[in-house]
């Protein structure tokens, strides 16, 4: 995850933290609010209706006290409004006329009842204390009202709205006393009036989250100091929930709001802040890929400053560091491939542009086979400085013939040339001019004979060495005609029959008749030699059981369209050959180019892949650095879907005349494989030495790792890991599995 999503993420997570707590809060505290409204507004309601019914609550069957009671009830914000009854008076006579078995002559005493349901009080002394009151007021009472015995009952604090109790007496009559009891019907609700709660405008899930229980308030009612009744009130918890739910919505969006537009403030800033780590991290990339920018705008914030500074540092180094080995490279590399005495290519150079040449199918094309003739004589008779002179003059002669020719100088006395893009009669003249430079060279150095020339066709379909034998055979030929004369070859002549040809490939193709040889080896130059990479070659035969050039297989299979289905089938072998043997090492698989260039192998490589996920990371895909030439963006995107599903890629037979180093920044490669002309002889050679160090050193810098092939003695291997390749495989160290 990247860092602007980690901090979009912490600060939104805090930002959304602190909006919620601020929302739970206000909600929290206009509930609480709502409640205590409710609440003193119901008490306060309570207190008015029991100072308006003091008047009148004497008589607790007066009408006009549920008249009042009804007229507050009604304006609908109130659950329930009750009047409750605090004393229940009753008298003697009442208690008998409520026992059927005794009548009026009985008097009764030690009146009782049930502790549970509440108290009996003998009103006698209130009536007492009420008759002195009253004289103090001048207030007479009628003299019957005294000879009332009065008793009042208290119920207790749980009481029921309604309940008959049972209280007990003793009965006297006639000095005989017997324990009774009478049922008396005790209501204490006097008036009731009861609101249904409506949630009309509030959802219940929202009722379920914030409950709201409204508690019952009360207020007395007495007269003078006594209290006769209790009027209790209820809020009605719908107008509270009302309000509430309206308040969260109101709330909500307002957070919502806010937080939506803290979140795009918190975008737009962190997008500002983090802009120069996205130019720190894309100059990283760059670099990783040998991209060596700067970043010109530096940020404002000291830190990422300081950071940005040391980047652009750090680049500028490497940059300098890269530069320095390109030179070296690029100089070794001219030093390398060119004769220094003639200034003419030498054979590894003729060796690539050969393979070139097969790649690209070049068909009008000639190689011409020169060797001086006498040459070890005329070294012998004459001084070094003569010889010199005569090689340079002598290649000047094969330079002038034709500007676009190429000419090369093997061992000694034997030369080269590569003419392309030309008809016979072009190549004639070609050779008729270099026939003319011999004859000043026979008078210039008092000679004889300069050379023979031995011309062939070049054919796409054949093999270096075949050619050369060829254009060898023509050399000879010239040698037949007279002094510096040439021959030129049969355009026509082949070693095998065409149809022959596409016969035995068609048929080796379409059965699978090849086999698999895992040969060369190769280990790591760690010390420990362990196994790397294994390396695929495949082998074929002809009908007479002879083994065909791999080489000139493939290039008959390109002709005529089988090579895709080849690559193909070796890669399926490949695999089987993985699961069924449980090869663990990495096996290098070579690829021809025409198969990266083929839409359909593309989509069965990359389907194949995904198939067999578990061990695409052994498969590394090998494809020479004169095949990419033909379309480097081809290779590129062959490079990605490899990658992109777990395998790996080699360019083999790596020479920088093919694969530019700049070029070689932008590919995403795992290994490169030097061309083995760059190791060969490279114990006694100190410029190969420079040239393996250089390009070991770059490719470090490029996360690429180096690799060397056909390594002749353990010197040579030692010496390849102190200059620093990856991994070198062994000339004699072979196996067929």
């Amino acid at each position: 995850m990247t860092l602007s999503k980690q901090l979009y993420l912490i600060i939104s997570f805090i930002f959304f933290m602190i909006f919620s707590g601020n929302f739970i809060i206000s909600v929290n505290n206009f509930k609480n609010y709502l409640y205590m409204e409710s609440t003193t507004k119901a008490q306060d309601t309570a207190t008015y209706l029991g100072m308006s019914l003091k008047s009148i609550i004497d008589d607790k069957t007066d009408p006009e006290i549920k008249s009042i009671i009804s007229a507050i009830a009604n304006r609908g914000f109130y659950k329930e409004i009750r009047l409750e009854n605090v004393e229940f008076n009753f008298s003697a006579n009442d208690l008998i006329t409520a026992n059927d078995k005794l009548d009026s002559s009985y008097k009764i005493k030690d009146i009782t009842v049930n502790s549970n349901d509440g108290e009996i009080i003998d009103s006698s002394e209130d009536d007492l204390l009420e008759q002195e009151l009253s004289e103090l007021e001048n207030e007479s009472l009628e003299e019957d009202s005294m000879d009332i015995k009065i008793y009042s009952f208290i119920p207790a604090k749980n009481f029921p709205k309604y309940k008959k109790i049972t209280i007990n007496y003793v009965a006297i009559k006639d000095n005989i006393s017997i324990n009774a009891s009478s049922l008396i019907e005790i209501n204490k609700v006097l008036v009731d009036i009861e609101r249904v709660e409506k949630f009309e405008n509030t959802p219940q899930w929202f009722i379920d989250i914030l409950p709201m229980q409204m508690p019952e308030m009360k207020s007395e009612i007495s007269n003078g100091w006594k209290t006769q009744a209790i009027i209790y009130v209820t809020a009605n918890a719908g107008e509270a929930y009302s309000q509430l739910f309206e308040q969260v919505k109101g709330a909500l969006y307002y957070a919502l709001v806010s937080f939506g537009i803290s979140i795009i403030i918190l975008i737009i800033f962190l997008r500002f802040l983090l802009k120069p780590l996205k130019d720190i991290e894309s100059l990283a990339i760059n670099i990783s890929k040998g991209k060596f920018g700067i970043i010109k705008k530096l940020p404002w914030t000291i830190e990422l400053k300081n950071v940005a500074i040391s980047m652009n540092a750090m680049s500028n180094k490497i940059k300098m560091i890269i530069f320095k080995l390109n030179n070296n490279i690029e100089l070794l590399t001219e030093e390398l491939l060119c004769d220094k005495l003639t200034g003419l290519h030498q054979e590894q150079s003729f060796n690539s542009d050969m393979k070139h040449m097969f790649t690209h199918k070049e068909k009008n094309a000639f190689i011409l086979y020169i060797k001086i003739d006498n040459f070890e004589e005329f070294t012998r008779d004459n001084k070094n400085e003569l010889v010199d002179d005569f090689l340079k003059d002598f290649a000047k002669v094969l330079i002038d013939s034709d500007k676009d020719s190429k000419a090369y100088r093997f061992i000694g006395s034997t030369f080269v040339m590569i003419s392309k893009e030309l008809h016979d009669k072009k190549i004639r003249s070609i050779v008729v001019k270099i026939k003319t430079g011999f004859k000043y060279l026979s008078t210039k150095y008092n000679l004889l004979s300069i050379a023979h020339i031995g011309v062939t066709p070049f054919n796409h379909i054949s093999t270096t060495e075949d050619i050369l034998l060829l254009a060898h055979d023509s050399y000879e030929m010239a040698k037949q005609i007279g002094v510096n004369e040439f021959y030129i070859g049969d355009k026509n002549s082949s070693i095998i029959d065409m149809e022959e040809w596409k016969n035995l490939v068609s048929d080796i193709i379409d059965n699978n008749k090849f086999e698999l040889k895992y040969t060369h080896q190769t280990l790591s130059t760690d010390g420990k030699n362990n196994i790397l990479i294994e390396e695929i070659f495949t082998s074929v035969r002809d009908k007479e059981s002879k083994e065909v050039p791999i080489g000139t297989f493939l290039s008959i299979a390109q002709e005529y369209h089988k090579v895709v289905n080849f690559d193909k089938a070796v890669i399926k072998h490949v695999i089987s050959d993985i699961k069924t043997n449980k090869i663990k090492q990495e096996l290098l698989i070579n690829l021809t180019f025409d198969s990266l260039m083929d839409s359909s192998f593309i989509i069965w490589l990359e389907d194949i892949l995904v198939k067999n996920k578990d061990i695409s990371k052994q498969l590394l895909f090998s494809v020479t650095a004169y095949a990419c030439v033909r379309d480097i963006e081809v290779f590129k995107l062959f490079i990605s879907l490899v990658h992109r599903n777990g395998a790996k890629i080699v360019l083999k037979r790596y020479e920088i005349k093919f694969i530019s180093l700049d070029t070689l920044k932008e590919l995403n490669l795992d290994y490169i494989r030097l061309a083995r002309d760059y190791t060969n002889g490279l114990i006694m050679d100190s410029t190969k030495q420079s040239f393996v160090e250089s390009v070991c050193e770059l490719s470090k810098l490029l996360n690429i790792k180096v690799l060397a092939e056909s390594v002749k003695n353990i010197q040579c291997f030692n010496m390849l890991a102190k200059l620093g390749v990856y991994g070198v495989s062994m000339e004699n160290n072979k196996e067929t599995k």
